[in-house]
């Protein structure tokens, strides 16, 4: 993940679906784990987890690219991670 320098950071965490999710294993605990790991490893402290909520667009999008891959690659909402730097004070 690369992140932008500044006092505060957005991270997109998106959940693999699909075949592929499944094969790797993953889930929502593990996009937290890299993510505030990423963070952290930057200066960064996490601030706020938000669950993303995807529009009507883009479910369609997604359910087309399922049909046509017959389910080998999906995706599924993600989580929005705030960060801000950890020598900041408030």
């Amino acid at each position: 993940m690369q992140i932008q320098k500044g006092h505060n950071v957005q991270l997109r965490g998106s959940v693999r679906s699909g075949w592929i999710g499944l094969l790797r294993g993953e889930s929502a605990g593990s996009i937290m784990d890299r993510s505030v790991e990423a963070l952290n490893e930057e200066g960064y402290r996490v601030v706020f987890i938000i669950a993303d909520r995807w529009s009507l667009g883009r479910h369609l999008q997604n359910l087309l690219i399922g049909v046509l891959t017959l389910g080998f690659v999906l995706y599924s909402p993600g989580y929005l991670i705030i960060g801000e730097r950890g020598d900041s004070r408030t």
